[in-house]
């Protein structure tokens, strides 16, 4: 009977709510690290609380793939590709209902996104059902998606839950980026000409034997015979931007990150703190550190020039042999053009074989587990999404965008050329991904890694439509998988 109550004042307060929520914000292009709370990009807007319900019904035609690809299959997980063969279709279905839940004050916001979808692979399988409504009862109870709560001042922020990140401007970071919500720590500082932003992402520590395995019987050449395998990853992650305007006609940003996994061992305060540089620490066997560099330069508001490299790892002269390091390193560069109602945008990223992957032990390398419970049919996926770029180690694209509107139409096209390299995995060509990881920085024989298997296209378009409450989404690959969707989406 308690239990009735409770969801009964919280579907009262969806009922008569009618007041907009202060939430994060993704469109603060200004800041080098999003998100940031909505009063840094409009200093007179005033937050509320509310609560609103939304019911997004969707109807599709569709030839797309259903299998995810996986390594190591156990009962209690499977390491998952997000992205193989299905390009993330399953994070972009519409979910059925979402409920949204915002308290707000001068300083403090609450925020959930409560949903009922799918489950998580099954958005997929049953695709050919032609809808979104879960009949079958296969409904997705890894909620919520979107969660968190925050203090935020002129001059300070500091945000605890799960959301997405982004650095830079570029639409596929290479460093960190918007894949999916992370559960995270963030805070920032702003200076007059300087913005400081620290993180701390957790990742799913469970490893599957074969993982345990290398983690526990390797070390790292530098720390022969020490081994680091308690159950525990962390990515620490702090960047520095430097904002200057020249004249009224050119913005400049730089901004200099740096991140550290720490794993196999828990951190203690010098991996927590958020000032010290990370290379020096030196934590030789339990930490991998990249660092990196993105600028954007902007003309009148109309043209945001943009740019970011990233880097792994390099051989320095201290290291302890040739093959210690495979050298690795990613970057991007792109354009932005705005108009009045008009924007169109071009980038180029590319991402070395090696990036992300340069410590072949499981907790080391740059990448984000999180945990999926799947109930028809019982599966546990261990999905592994990319901290950086969007399609992982070993790629290349080229990434074409316009957006516009016509009357109360808006709509975007986005083109994307991908080049994806490719292992060999027993009897297996598959993508290149974060258990493909360099063998050559561990001290004891017999650290293997799949051979590379070439690469391969894969032309990517992407047409978004939204009129009203209408949405329409179509997608394909290569022009032989499609879908098309249509969502009716009834707010109150």
């Amino acid at each position: 009977m308690e239990r009735l109550r409770s969801w009964a004042f919280v579907l009262i307060l969806f009922a008569f709510s009618n007041t907009g929520f202060s939430t994060l914000v993704y469109s603060a292009e200004y800041f080098g690290a999003r998100p940031v709370p909505r009063i840094w990009e409009n200093p007179t807007c005033e937050s509320s609380s509310s609560a609103s319900a939304r019911i997004n019904f969707s109807l599709n035609i569709s030839k797309w793939p259903s299998d995810l690809v996986r390594k190591y299959s156990y009962a209690w997980g499977t390491p998952t590709n997000p992205a193989e063969g299905v390009f993330y279709l399953q994070e972009e279905l519409p979910k059925l209902l979402e409920l949204d839940l915002s308290l707000g004050n001068d300083s403090f916001c609450f925020f959930v996104n409560l949903s009922l979808q799918k489950e998580y692979q099954n958005k997929l399988r049953t695709l050919e059902t032609l809808h979104n409504v879960p009949l079958d009862l296969s409904i997705d109870l890894n909620f919520p998606s979107e969660a968190y709560l925050y203090y935020a001042s002129d001059n300070f922020f500091i945000a605890v839950g799960r959301f997405k990140i982004s650095w830079g401007n570029a639409r596929y970071p290479v460093s960190v980026a918007p894949v999916s919500p992370f559960d995270n720590i963030t805070f920032m500082i702003r200076f007059s000409d300087f913005v400081f932003t620290f993180h701390a992402i957790p990742s799913y520590q469970l490893l599957t034997p074969p993982e345990y395995e290398i983690q526990r019987s390797y070390s790292d050449q530098h720390m022969a015979g020490q081994y680091f395998f308690e159950p525990s990853k962390y990515i620490f992650a702090h960047r520095l931007d430097f904002h200057r305007n020249f004249s009224n006609d050119f913005a400049l940003r730089v901004g200099i990150g740096e991140i550290n996994v720490v794993g196999g061992k828990y951190p203690d305060l010098i991996d927590l703190s958020p000032a010290v540089f990370y290379h020096n620490t030196y934590g030789e066997g339990y930490s991998n550190v990249a660092g990196g560099i993105d600028f954007s330069l902007w003309y009148r508001n109309s043209v945001n020039f943009y740019g970011e490299f990233f880097m792994d790892d390099f051989v320095s002269p201290t290291e302890v042999g040739s093959s210690y390091k495979p050298g690795a390193y990613a970057y991007n560069v792109g354009i932005n053009l705005k108009s009045e109602n008009h924007n169109l945008w071009l980038e180029y990223a590319y991402v070395s074989e090696w990036m992300y992957v340069t410590n072949y032990l499981p907790y080391l390398r740059i990448n984000v587990r999180k945990f999926y419970i799947q109930n028809f049919p019982p599966t546990r996926f261990l999905v592994d999404y990319p901290l950086g770029f969007i399609y992982g180690p070993d790629a290349k694209m080229f990434s074409l965008g316009f957006e516009s509107c016509l009357g109360e139409v808006g709509y975007s096209l986005e083109y994307n050329y991908l080049i994806k390299g490719l292992v060999k995995d027993g009897e297996t060509i598959r993508w290149k991904w974060f258990w493909d990881s360099w063998p050559g920085n561990v001290s004891e024989p017999g650290a293997t890694t799949p051979e590379r298997a070439g690469e391969q296209g894969y032309h990517l378009l992407t047409a978004r439509a939204n009129f009203k409450n209408f949405t329409l989404l179509y997608k394909t690959v290569n022009l032989e998988n499609h879908y098309l969707g249509l969502t009716v989406s009834l707010k109150w």
